[in-house]
């Protein structure tokens, strides 16, 4: 599902966080934003999730504005539609961690013949083995995180909005999940835009913004950390120089 940003505008009282932002989301790939502490960027994806009202502009789903949708609509569309990964953790500590994953599949299509083996491929591809029987009140802060990112991909939303998903986790860890993310796009299609502060994470993506002077822009900067990256992949810069061949 594409997301289309039209003259987005958003303040708190005197605080003024962005103006006028124009910008699309496609789907089938992870769409990252990237910003300092109190740029906004958690506010846009708060918008964008329709968990906020900006103070002018239109969001768009798919060509249809959303934004000026009545209560019952908008939770009917939040509901279908929107998945959403916290910064704060919001498990059913009290449940097992496939309790938790099942109660995200409840209203998709799956059968429950297949809801298991979904939970189990989730959890294998978090680092989580064996974790399905595990109460999540007792795992670790990094362990629940990734429980919670597997619940939001189990849901099988069109649409999913991360808060800094990779923020208590571990470099392997964090790379782990930024796989999931993208396998998880290509393969189901879904837009997924997720807010980070880590250029290491960032540059895992293609499709990069950053949010700075309450305007979004392109990043060039991870553009070319990546291109940097890829060359000393493959043997061409060595700590940032260029090796001559």
């Amino acid at each position: 599902m594409r997301i289309d940003v039209k003259g987005l505008t958003k303040s708190f009282g005197s605080r003024h966080l962005f103006s006028n932002l124009n910008c699309s989301f496609k789907p089938g790939q992870v769409n990252v934003i990237l910003g300092e502490s109190g740029s906004g960027k958690t506010t846009l994806l708060n918008i964008l999730a329709l968990f906020e009202q900006p103070d002018a502009g239109k969001v768009l789903y798919d060509g249809r504005e959303v934004t000026n949708l009545k209560k019952s609509e908008l939770r009917k569309l939040i509901r279908s539609t929107v998945g959403y990964i916290y910064q704060d953790i919001r498990l059913f500590e009290n449940l097992s961690v496939y309790e938790n994953l099942f109660l995200a599949m409840k209203f998709t299509e799956l059968e429950r013949s297949q809801r298991r083996k979904t939970a189990d491929e989730l959890l294998e591809k978090a680092g989580l083995k064996d974790y399905g029987n595990k109460t999540a009140g007792t795992l670790s802060g990094g362990e629940k995180q990734r429980v919670a990112i597997a619940r939001a991909l189990a849901g099988g939303k069109k649409l999913l909005f991360a808060d800094e998903p990779t923020g208590a986790l571990d470099e392997e860890n964090a790379m782990r999940i930024t796989e999931l993310l993208n396998d998880v796009a290509q393969k189901n299609g879904c837009t997924i835009i997720m807010v980070t502060h880590s250029l290491t994470v960032a540059g895992r993506f293609s499709s990069r913004f950053r949010m700075a002077g309450g305007q979004l822009m392109e990043d060039a900067l991870t553009k070319n950390t990546l291109v940097k990256n890829t060359l000393a992949k493959n043997g061409v810069m060595k700590d940032g120089v260029e090796i001559e061949g």
